[in-house]
Formats: C-alpha cells, sequence, structure tokens
C-alpha cells in the first residue's frame, strides 16, 4: 500500500495484466487524469479478499466516530481524475475507494456501451462510501451480491442509481445512501427482503420511494433526531 500516495506530478499509469489487488492508499493524492484498470484486477479493495471469504472489513470501514477511521482509499483525493474504467470482471470495490475525486464524472467497466456511469455484473460487495464527495449524477448497478453500510453513502451530486432487476442483493444496509442529498431516483431489484435502518437518511431530495414487493422488514428512519 501507499506505494504512489502524494506522487502528484504521476499522471498516467500503465498496470500490468497480471494485478489481481490495488493495496490501501496505492495512488491517494496522485496526479492521475484517466485510468483504465487491467483486466485481470478484481479487488480494489484493503485486503485481497472479500469480506464474505474470511475478513471482516468493519476493523477499517469508517464513516462516523464509533467506527474505526481506516480506508482503502485507492484512488482518493486524486484532483485531477475525471475517468476511471474498471475491469470487467472486478469483484469488490473496498471503502472510500474514490472519495473526494471532485472531478471524477466518469465511472464505467470495460465494455460498457451505454449512457452514464455503471458497475459491472461481476461485483460482489461494495464497503462504505466507495463514492463519498464524487460527483457523478447517475449510476447503473448491474450487478452486485452484497453492499456494507454506508455503501454509497456521501455521494452528495448522486440524484438516480438503478439496480438491474438480476442483482443478487437481497438488503440495502443500514446508512447506505445516507446524506445523498440529491438522490431523487432509486430503482430496486425484486430481490430485496431488507430495507435497513436509516438507508436513506438526508436523502432530502427523494420524494417517493417504491418499495419490492419481497420487502419484509423495512427501517426508513429519517430524522437525525431519531438517530441519536
Amino acid at each position: 500500500g501507499y506505494v504512489f500516495q502524494n506522487c502528484t506530478s504521476l499522471t498516467e499509469i500503465d498496470l500490468p495484466d497480471s494485478v489481481e489487488f490495488i493495496a490501501t492508499r496505492s495512488f491517494e493524492n496522485t496526479g492521475l487524469v484517466s485510468v483504465k484498470l487491467p483486466s485481470s484486477l478484481k479487488y480494489l479493495y484493503q485486503r485481497p479478499v472479500l469480506p464474505s471469504k474470511g475478513y471482516s472489513s468493519w476493523r477499517s470501514v469508517s464513516v462516523t466516530s464509533t467506527i474505526a477511521t481506516y480506508f482503502a482509499a485507492q484512488f482518493a483525493s486524486c484532483q485531477n481524475l475525471t475517468e476511471v474504467i474498471l475491469p470487467a470482471g472486478l469483484e469488490a470495490l473496498g471503502p472510500g475507494v474514490f472519495q473526494d475525486c471532485p472531478n471524477l464524472t466518469r465511472i464505467v467497466y470495460d465494455g460498457y456501451t451505454g449512457s452514464g456511469n455503471a458497475l459491472p455484473a461481476s461485483l460482489a460487495e461494495i464497503t462504505g462510501c466507495a463514492f463519498k464527495g464524487v460527483p457523478i449524477t447517475n449510476l447503473t448497478v448491474e450487478g452486485l451480491t452484497k453492499a456494507y453500510n454506508y455503501a454509497f453513502s456521501s455521494a452528495d451530486q448522486l440524484k438516480s442509481i438503478t439496480f438491474a432487476n438480476d442483482c443478487k442483493i437481497t438488503e440495502i444496509p443500514g446508512y447506505c445512501f445516507r446524506y445523498d442529498a440529491m438522490l431523487e431516483t432509486v430503482v430496486l431489484p425484486d430481490n430485496i427482503t431488507i430495507i435497513g435502518t436509516y438507508a436513506f437518511s438526508d436523502c432530502t431530495a427523494l420524494g417517493f420511494l417504491t418499495l419490492p414487493a419481497k420487502v419484509t422488514d423495512c427501517l426508513l428512519y429519517t430524522s437525525d433526531a431519531a438517530d441519536e
């Protein structure tokens, strides 16, 4: 980890196809403008293993004082970064991976031909604040098995998010979209059965939400007073 951290003169990099994992804060605060990640890459994570396969992400995910303050943050705070092309086979996005990249307006995967931003169907897990402070306005999630608390939180310019109906995810976790103040449209897949506590807290532009028919447990609290 940290291998190119604060290399502000680094504007481009060509990663070999053998790379499967990029460690913590490897490119944080660099001068990268556009990044196309190698097709072999599977994990943008703080460890080369998913939480569901034995590593507890909660030892390192954080947004509040009640949780530790460690982020994967591989491309965090890259002020000049405007575009990221993810590999089509990516399996995990770690906490804070693109946080505070103020000009990152395009996130797609290799081979994507649609409009807007999109995550690949291969994606299994997203942990906290992956898009915190990233100015994307839309996102299509073509595949996802599990999201952790705060997964899409603090994406404060995100207006719409659509989950493909064949996503395997069954739970929208607590605080998932918290502080997404401009979020207006959310399309959830039919598989959802649980909406976690404060999942849409502080989403002040969200006028209504259509819940899938299978939802049996829904904790849509919205006020900070209730949070206390």
